[in-house]
């Protein structure tokens, strides 16, 4: 069985709707507020004001893809986050840098301004990098 919704090889068409990113935003925000993800050191929980991007890609994105290599006979191997929660290619309206010390929710946040100034909808789809 496979474990992605789909594959995507044109890394291209691997874009994330508005949507999707909105859903992605609050499950880390509830994995926050539930003290699963922690600090380094383990001392502490990760604040949502404070998860920065690297927290979120080595903390929840990484994990889940690594545990869906061990899961299946056919490795998840270099599979996106967009992989695994869009039905198909997804072509981006505009590609999206940023810093991956920035907290995430400062990027969804401008992410969302963007959609707001330019009356795009949540089908808005953005390659973020």
């Amino acid at each position: 069985e496979q474990p992605r919704s789909v594959v995507v090889a044109d890394v291209a068409e691997r874009g994330l709707t508005v949507a999707q990113l909105n859903s992605f935003g609050s499950f880390l925000r509830r994995l926050c507020v539930a003290g699963v993800l922690r600090s380094p050191n383990g001392e502490s929980r990760l604040l949502w004001e404070q998860l920065r991007t690297k927290e979120a890609a080595a903390r929840v994105i990484a994990p889940i893809i690594a545990h869906l290599n061990k899961e299946t006979e056919d490795a998840v191997g270099e599979c996106s986050w967009m992989e695994l929660v869009a039905d198909g290619p997804q072509t981006p309206l505009c590609f999206v840098s940023h810093s991956w010390e920035e907290p995430c929710r400062d990027l969804l946040a401008a992410i969302g301004h963007l959609v707001a100034s330019r009356g795009l909808g949540p089908s808005a789809v953005f390659w973020v990098c």
